[in-house]
């Protein structure tokens, strides 16, 4: 598919234009999503669950909206909203023996 033309404004700037297929996030296909998958569960295998957690938040960055400003998280409070509530679960008699789906977040 070829971008659109561009637009010369009145004023000497210029417009891109891109047709909203080019503005959809990109999709893994079957294949690539069950490695994903099958790379999660040997991390998650291999790893204590404070250091998979950090694996997976590695270079994680905010989606944002259209106008939207970006909010600066420091990465301990980042890690402390996703072990928080593992750590609670856990320390809970009944559930300390619950197991985990594994599921790939990409």
């Amino acid at each position: 598919m070829q971008p659109l033309p561009e637009t010369k404004m009145p004023s000497g700037s210029k417009i891109e234009r891109r047709s909203s297929v080019e503005r959809e996030p990109k999709t893994l296909t079957t294949q690539e999503l069950q490695c994903a998958r099958e790379a999660a569960i040997q991390i998650l295998r291999t790893n204590t669950l404070e250091e998979a957690v950090r694996i997976f938040m590695e270079g994680r960055k905010p989606v944002l909206r259209p106008g939207q400003r970006e909010r600066t998280v420091a990465p301990a409070e980042a890690l402390d909203d996703v072990l928080l509530p593992v750590n609670r679960k856990r320390s809970h008699p009944l559930l300390s023996r619950a197991k985990y789906n594994v599921s790939s977040p990409f």
